[in-house]
C-alpha cells in the first residue's frame, strides 16, 4: 500500500524530513535584477537590500531597482562581498581591478585609499573592518588600509576569511593553507588546523563555529575547544555527513535556530534545533541547486542567491501543494483532518491526502461505481466520507490505491452537505431534503427541499441552508435508532434567490451563516431566529461570496470568500482584518478552512492546498514601516543627496521628479502610494496606486513640501509618511535686489 509505504520511509529514515513545499518568490533579470548568479547579499540600518552579482550591484528597495555596473565607464565585474558597519560605510568588494569601492547615497564609486593587490573577504569587528587580502591580514579605519604584523606559523599569505571567536581569538581561514586560532593581543597562533580551504565562517547562537569548505563539506569546532584555545574539527551532527566531499558557499540561521547550509549542486540544506535535515532543492521549491549564498534579514525573511536569481521566502509566505508538488489536482473542493496529521481534499479527479508529518502526497481515484467527483469530504470518529453528486463513498481504511472504497451508498437525487450528530448519526442533505444513514442506506427524516449547507448546535437544534429562503431550524429527538425533528423556527436574508453557502457554530450559542451573494451573518435561536450582525463587501468583506468559515481558539473567525479570506474578532463583532490572504501575498476561491491541534492552518482553494501557522495571523508589522524618497531628479539629473537641507534650484530648474519606496520585503506587494504637493493650488492627495514616481513639470517660484504616504491595500491603514522640502527660486529679473537696483539706475539715468 502506497500510503502505508510512506509512513514506513518515514520510520527509517528518522534524520531526513521529506522538505515541505515552499512557496518562494524568484527576484531575477527579468524582475530588474543586474545579473542572476548572486554572491553577496547585505541589508543596511534603513533595510534596504543590496545583492553582489557576477556584474555589478542591485539595490533593492521593495518594489523597484537600481543597479549600478559601471563606474567612471568601467564594467565592476564579479562582487565578492557587500559589508557595512552599524554606520552604513558600505563598501564592495570586486573581483576585477579596482578592487574596492564604497556605496555612499546608493551610488558606487572607488575608494581613494591604496588597497591591497587582493581583497577576499572584509569582516567589521570591534568598530575596524578587518581585511583579509593577498598579502595578509589588514585593518581597514580612517580611510587606510594598514598591514597586521600576524606571528603566526603558516606560510601562506593568503587569508581567505576571518571570524572573531570572542574577546581574544580570530579564526582564520588561509587560502590553501590552514585554520589558525590567533590572539589579538600578541597576533600569534595558539591553535593550527590540518590544510583546507574555507569558503565561510559562521558563529551560531552557542558561539560554535560552523566552517564552510571548497571540497570537505561542513566542519564544526564548539565553543568550548575555542575557549581552551584548541583547533578540534568535532564531528558535524550525523545527518549532515553525506556533505563530506561537497563544496560549501554558506552558513547561516533563522531566529527559530534552524541553521541553512547553502551547497553548489546539492540546494539548500535546513538542519532543525533537533538535527533533523531538509533538502530543499528544484522539486519543492528552489529555482535552482547551485546556491551562492543564504541570508536572514531583520524581519526573519530568508534570501537564497543561485546562479538564477534570489529566491526569497517571507516569514508570512504559506507552504503550498499543487500539481507542481504531487498533488494530482489544484482544485481542491474542500478538506477534513484524519487522526489530526492526514489532510484528505476531494478534488475533480478522485482525492488526495497529505501526511502533514512527512509531507508526502497519495492520489485515489475516482469511485468506480460513480461518474461525478467528489466535493465534500467527513472526518468521523474513524471514518473518511466523501461526498458525490449523488452517492456518499466510505474510504477504505487501508487506503489502498487500488479500491480505495469499501462501499458507495447511493441516493435517488441530488445532494449537498453530510454531517455527524452527536450519536455519530450521518445525516445528508439535498434536494429532496435530509437523509439519515442507518445500516448504509439513506431514509428521509426531514422533508425540506432544496438544503444547500447543514450545521448542528450545542442545544442539538439543525440549523439548514437553503437555496432559495434562507435558513430553518428543526429540534432533534431520538427514538431509538430514528431521528425525530420538530420544526422551531426560519429565517432569511431578504435577498431573492440568495443561496445558502456554509453553517459555522460560533460562541455563546451563536451561529455564524455564509450565503452566496449577500455575504455574512451573525444569528442567535432565541424564541426566533435573531440578527446579531451583518458584514458583506460594504463594510470590510473581500467578497459577498462567502464560501467557508472557522473559528480559531482564540475566538476569532476567518472568513474564506471567493477573492480570498478575511478575519473577524467574534466577541467585538468587527472586521479585525479584511483582505487577510493579501499579507501572505497569495488570492484563490478559499473552498475550505480548518485548522489542527498543532495550530496549523490548512485551506483548501482553487490553486491547491495552502498551510500556515495560526501565529501568522497576526499583525505583521506594530511598529511604522521605513518609507524612503530613495531618489530626486531635477531636469533628468539625480541628486547626489537625498535630504531636506538646501533643497534650493534655479528658475529653470523646475522639472522635478521622486522616487520612492518602502523596504518590507513580506507584504511589498501589497504597498500602494499616494502623494501630494503642497503649495502648487493642488492640496489634494492622488489615488493610491503601486508606482513608486511621481514627476512635476514646469513648477512655478516658490516653496513647496512634497507629502507621501504609504498604504496596506490589504486594510487601508496608513503605514508609514515622508515628506521633500524644495524652493524654485525666482528667475534674477524678478527678485527684488535685482527690481530694486533697475529703479535705481532709472532714477539716476
Amino acid at each position: 500500500m502506497l500510503f502505508n509505504l510512506c509512513i514506513w520511509l518515514f520510520s527509517v529514515t528518522p534524520f531526513f524530513l521529506h522538505a515541505q513545499q515552499y512557496n518562494f518568490d524568484y527576484i531575477n533579470i527579468k524582475n530588474g535584477l543586474v545579473n542572476n548568479t548572486v554572491r553577496s547579499i547585505y541589508q543596511d540600518k534603513k533595510g534596504i537590500m543590496y545583492f553582489g552579482t557576477n556584474s555589478g550591484v542591485s539595490i533593492y528597495y521593495g518594489n523597484a531597482f537600481k543597479n549600478l555596473d559601471v563606474v567612471n565607464g568601467k564594467k565592476i565585474g564579479i562582487i565578492n562581498q557587500i559589508v557595512g558597519n552599524l554606520q552604513d560605510s558600505i563598501y564592495v568588494i570586486s573581483s576585477t581591478i579596482p578592487f574596492f569601492y564604497e556605496l555612499k547615497s546608493q551610488t558606487l564609486k572607488k575608494h581613494p585609499a591604496k588597497a591591497p593587490v587582493y581583497i577576499y573577504s572584509m569582516l567589521y569587528d570591534e568598530n575596524k573592518f578587518l581585511v583579509c587580502a593577498d598579502d595578509g591580514l589588514r585593518i581597514f579605519e580612517n580611510g587606510m588600509f594598514n598591514k597586521v604584523n600576524l606571528l603566526t606559523r603558516d606560510t601562506v599569505k593568503f587569508i581567505s576569511k576571518i571570524i572573531s571567536c570572542n574577546e581574544n581569538l580570530w579564526l582564520i581561514g588561509r587560502l590553501g593553507g590552514s585554520m589558525e586560532l590567533v590572539n589579538k593581543k600578541s597576533l600569534q597562533t595558539t591553535a593550527i588546523s590540518t590544510r583546507l580551504t574555507v569558503t565561510q565562517f559562521y558563529k551560531d547562537a552557542q558561539n560554535n563555529i560552523w566552517i564552510a569548505t571548497k571540497d570537505k563539506g561542513v566542519l564544526y569546532i564548539s565553543a568550548s575547544d575555542i575557549a581552551n584555545n584548541t583547533l578540534q574539527l568535532s564531528a558535524v551532527p550525523k545527518p549532515l555527513e553525506f556533505l563530506s566531499n561537497s563544496e560549501i558557499s554558506d552558513i547561516t540561521s533563522d531566529r527559530g535556530g534552524n541553521i541553512y547550509i547553502a551547497t553548489v549542486g546539492k540546494g539548500l540544506i535546513k538542519m532543525l534545533p533537533n538535527k533533523e535535515i531538509e533538502i530543499i532543492n528544484t522539486r519543492n521549491g528552489l529555482s535552482s541547486l547551485h546556491v551562492r549564498t543564504a541570508f536572514v534579514d531583520r524581519e526573519g525573511n530568508l534570501w537564497v542567491g543561485t546562479n538564477m536569481g534570489i529566491d526569497k521566502l517571507s516569514v508570512n509566505k504559506v507552504n503550498i501543494y499543487n500539481d507542481r508538488f504531487g498533488l494530482q489536482s489544484n482544485i481542491s473542493y474542500d478538506a477534513g483532518l484524519y487522526k489530526n496529521r492526514y489532510l484528505v481534499t476531494p478534488n475533480n479527479l478522485g482525492f488526495s491526502i497529505i501526511d502533514d508529518k512527512s509531507k508526502s502526497i497519495t492520489n485515489f481515484p475516482l469511485p468506480i461505481e460513480n461518474e461525478s467527483y467528489p466535493f465534500k469530504t467527513m472526518v468521523a470518529d474513524d471514518d473518511i466520507f466523501m461526498l458525490n453528486k449523488n452517492s456518499v463513498s466510505i474510504v477504505n481504511k487501508s487506503f489502498s490505491t487500488n479500491n480505495p472504497y469499501s462501499a458507495v451508498i447511493k441516493f435517488p437525487s441530488r445532494i449537498n452537505a453530510l454531517i455527524a450528530d452527536r450519536r455519530k448519526n450521518i445525516l445528508v442533505a439535498g434536494i429532496e431534503g435530509i437523509w439519515q444513514l442507518i445500516g448504509n442506506k439513506p431514509t428521509i427524516i426531514i422533508n425540506e427541499p432544496d438544503v444547500r449547507s447543514i450545521m448542528i448546535d450545542d442545544n442539538n437544534v439543525l440549523w439548514i441552508g437553503k437555496y432559495d429562503y434562507g435558513i430553518v431550524c428543526y429540534q432533534l429527538q431520538y427514538d431509538g435508532k430514528m431521528i425525530a425533528a420538530t420544526k422551531l423556527a426560519k429565517w432569511s436574508t431578504g435577498y431573492t434567490q440568495d443561496h445558502s453557502r456554509v453553517l459555522l457554530k460560533g460562541k455563546n450559542n451563536t451561529v455564524w451563516y455564509g450565503s452566496r451573494f449577500s455575504g455574512l451573518y451573525h444569528l442567535q435561536l432565541l424564541d426566533s431566529i435573531k440578527l446579531l450582525k451583518h458584514f458583506d463587501a460594504q463594510t470590510g468583506l473581500s467578497s459577498d461570496f462567502v464560501q467557508s468559515l472557522c473559528l480559531l481558539q482564540n475566538g476569532k473567525l476567518l472568513v474564506g470568500t471567493a477573492d480570498g479570506m478575511d478575519m473577524i474578532d467574534e466577541p467585538n463583532r468587527y472586521i479585525v482584518s479584511t483582505a487577510v490572504h493579501k499579507k501572505f501575498n497569495f488570492s484563490s476561491k478559499i473552498n475550505q478552512i480548518l485548522f489542527s491541534d498543532d495550530d496549523k492552518l490548512w485551506m483548501a482553494t482553487d490553486d491547491g492546498i495552502l498551510n500556515l501557522n495560526t501565529n501568522q495571523l497576526e499583525d505583521v508589522k506594530k511598529e511604522k514601516l521605513t518609507l524612503l524618497i530613495t531618489s530626486v531628479k531635477i531636469n533628468g539629473i539625480e541628486k547626489s543627496k537625498v535630504n531636506n537641507d538646501e533643497n534650493r534650484f534655479r528658475y529653470n530648474e523646475n522639472n522635478i521628479g521622486f522616487w520612492f519606496a518602502s523596504p518590507t520585503y513580506i507584504n511589498e506587494k501589497n504597498m500602494l502610494y499616494a502623494w501630494m504637493l503642497e503649495g502648487s493650488g493642488n492640496d489634494t492627495w492622488s489615488e493610491p496606486m503601486h508606482t513608486n514616481t511621481a514627476s512635476f513639470n514646469d513648477v512655478k517660484s516658490g516653496k513647496y513640501i512634497f507629502f507621501l504616504k504609504m498604504i496596506d491595500a490589504a486594510n487601508g491603514n496608513i503605514m508609514s509618511t515622508s515628506q521633500y522640502n524644495f524652493e524654485i527660486c525666482k528667475p534674477f529679473w524678478k527678485q527684488y535686489w535685482f527690481v530694486a537696483l533697475f529703479i535705481f539706475l532709472i532714477g539716476f539715468i
